[in-house]
Parts: C-alpha cells; sequence; structure tokens
C-alpha cells in the first residue's frame, strides 16, 4: 500500500480521511502535534518579522538575509539569531511589532487546516504547534488568524527584568530536538496525530499514530528538496501526502 495523494482541491477529502482515521482508532487522543510554516500556513513567520523589522529600521539585522542563511546547514542558526536579536523588547513591545508584520506579510492559513484544528478541539485534543519559528511570533499570528491552538512550543529566549534576553532555552525545537521538546511538554505522552511538511517534522511524525505531511514548496523555495524527501518517506509509511503540485514525486 503507497501513501494517499491528495491535491490542495480535495480539502473536505484530506479533513474526511484524518477524521476517519482519528474516529476508528481505540488509542488515547490527548494531544495533536502540528508543525507551523509549510503545515499550517504557506509562509515562513520569522521571514514576516524579520522583513518588518528590517524595513522600520527596529533592529540592525540584515545579514540574516544573506542566502547561506537559506542553506540547510545555516538555516537553523538564522532561528536562533533572529530570536536573540529580539533582546531588550519588552514582551509587550515584541507582540505588537510580531502583530503589525503578520499584518504587513500575512502567513495564508490553509483552510482545511483551520477546519481540521476546529475537529481536533471537538474530539477533546490538544492541539500543540511545535516550530522553529520564534515562539512569540507564532502565538501571535495563532491569534490573529483565531487558530484553536493550546500550546505553541518555539524558539524563544529567557526574559530578564521584563524584557527579552538573549540567552536561548534549549532544548530549542530545531530539526531533531522537536520530538524531544513535545515530549518535555506532554510529560513523555506521544502525540496521537502529527502533521508537518519536511524532514525536521520526522521525529513528530514518527511518533504519531495517525499523521499526514504537506508538500507546498515550489522548486526554487528552500524547502523543496526536503519536503520531496519527506514525501518519499511518506508514501513509506503510508501516511497522506497533501500536494500543491499536479505531478506525484517518485
Amino acid at each position: 500500500m503507497k501513501g494517499i495523494f491528495l491535491k490542495f482541491l480535495k480539502e473536505e477529502q484530506l479533513l474526511n480521511l484524518l477524521k476517519d482515521q482519528i474516529d476508528k482508532s481505540s488509542l488515547s487522543k490527548e494531544f495533536a502535534a502540528l508543525d507551523a510554516d509549510g503545515t499550517l500556513w504557506m509562509k515562513d513567520a520569522n521571514d514576516s518579522l524579520l522583513k518588518y523589522e528590517i524595513e522600520k529600521g527596529l533592529r540592525d539585522l540584515g545579514d540574516l538575509l544573506d542566502p547561506r542563511y537559506r542553506e540547510e546547514g545555516y538555516r537553523y542558526k538564522r532561528c536562533e539569531l533572529l530570536a536573540q536579536g529580539q533582546a531588550g523588547w519588552t514582551l509587550e513591545e515584541l507582540e505588537g511589532h510580531c502583530v503589525k508584520a503578520l499584518k504587513a506579510w500575512p502567513l495564508h492559513v490553509f483552510p482545511f487546516q483551520r477546519k481540521l484544528l476546529t475537529y481536533l478541539k471537538h474530539k477533546g485534543m490538544k492541539v500543540v504547534i511545535v516550530t522553529a519559528s520564534l515562539k512569540w511570533l507564532v502565538e501571535q499570528a495563532v491569534r490573529l488568524y483565531d487558530l484553536p491552538v493550546d500550546q505553541v512550543l518555539g524558539v524563544e529566549t529567557q526574559l530578564e527584568g521584563g524584557r527579552i534576553g538573549s540567552e536561548l532555552i534549549l532544548p530549542a525545537p530545531l530539526a531533531k530536538f522537536k520530538g524531544e521538546v513535545f515530549l518535555n511538554y506532554s510529560q513523555g505522552k506521544k502525540c496521537f496525530l502529527a502533521g508537518g511538511n519536511t524532514c525536521t517534522d520526522l521525529p513528530l511524525l514518527e511518533m504519531a499514530e495517525v499523521s499526514f505531511t504537506v508538500h507546498s514548496a515550489d522548486p526554487e523555495n528552500e524547502n523543496f528538496s526536503s519536503e520531496k524527501r519527506l514525501t518519499q518517506l511518506a508514501i513509506q509509511n503510508n501516511w497522506i501526502v497533501f500536494k500543491k503540485r499536479k505531478e506525484i514525486i517518485k
């Protein structure tokens, strides 16, 4: 049996397949763990904040636009540096900048995700977002887009005297640490459902009873290669693959 491929025009079919798998399982359905960028929405949330802060002259973060930070080996260093670059703001100031950034550069939530989250809440599940983007930024995105999410686990730094500090809270949910960060939060309980779009989401996808992947990146996008590899793994594991592009990846 191979993974099930669905085009973006068949969102209702995807939702029905996931509902069916959830309803048929007799396992505990306490937690759902989802990636954010490329999975909940189309865009990279960190990009929105970075562009906003540079455009408004709020932070000297222009170096993070260097193409090397788009490469797989450097991408997560960029996440860390962006988080550390917020040092000095009060939490209220940073949240205000995040909201303005998200309004200037919207993330475009996938419609099926909004319906899925609503269904998961109806089933009594705790919906947890596990993301390499800035925690406080994704929290504002969840509020701005009115998404029924219980907890955001993202990259963050220590608060120092009511202000953002530069010391990262570890482990951060980057790459292989996503599973560890989630299990720390859930006190060792595995997620029942997981969704992701790149190979860095495998720690969540592999622990879940029900898993789906999203392949939305265009070939020129930095995530395309990783999404393609994840699609191949999804085929092997009989996961549902939700694709924007028409062709089937072999």
